[in-house]
Formats: structure tokens, sequence, C-alpha cells
């Protein structure tokens, strides 16, 4: 492939590895949005749904088309995020069913709310 592309995903790794992160928001999950100028985050909502889901699904894309010959640190910051997310965006409803929600970090509330794209999240996480 063009190089260029994975240049651009390794600096946008690097700069989220590089974020300060609020006290209250655990390694490995990012909020909805960042600011484009100071990289800070302009929100406290996270998900695995629709304006962050591509974050994680690139950690994971990285390590696989590169190869852990390039860098582990792709793989660490997914499985990093796979973690982060099963303690707090993952809930199972009194009905059995497995679901994903969104938490705000600094509210520390969740809401039984998962968007359509949020459906993706099993088939990167079977990866």
């Amino acid at each position: 492939g063009d190089a260029r592309f994975a240049e651009a995903a390794d600096r946008v790794s690097a700069a989220l590895a590089a974020v300060e992160r609020p006290e209250t928001l655990p390694a490995g999950l990012y909020p909805l949005f960042i600011h484009p100028r100071t990289g800070t985050y302009t929100s406290t909502q996270t998900t695995m749904g629709a304006r962050v889901d591509s974050t994680y699904e690139t950690f994971l894309k990285q390590w696989l088309l590169r190869g852990p010959a390039f860098s582990l640190e792709p793989l660490r910051m997914y499985l990093e995020s796979v973690r982060a997310f099963c303690a707090k965006l993952v809930r199972t409803s009194a009905q059995g069913y497995t679901y994903t929600g969104v938490w705000d970090h600094k509210s520390d509330s969740f809401k039984d709310e998962m968007d359509a794209v949020a459906c993706f999240a099993p088939a990167m996480l079977a990866l």
C-alpha cells in the first residue's frame, strides 16, 4: 500500500498516546471529540459507536497490516482499549443480552444507548 497512509495513522496514534488524560478517563478510552488544533478532549462521553469507532479499529488494523516486527504499540493500545470497553462500556440486560452504551467519564453516568455503528464492535473484537 501507500506508505503515506500508514505514516498518517502512526502520527494520529502517537498523538492520541501523548494527549494528557483527565484522571477520570481510563487508559484506552477516547472521548467523542478532540479539538483539531490543540488535540485536547472536548467531550466527556465515550462509546464504541459513531465518531470514535474508527479510532479503536485503526489500532488493530495498524498492528495486523504492519505486523509485530514494526511495533507492538498499536496492539498495546488496542488491548488497553478492549479492557476499558469491558470495564466501562459493556453491560448485560436483565434478559441476558450484552450491549454497549455511552459512558460519561466526568459524571460517571451511563446511558443505555447504542447507535447502529456500535453493532460492528463484536466483529472488531473477534479479530
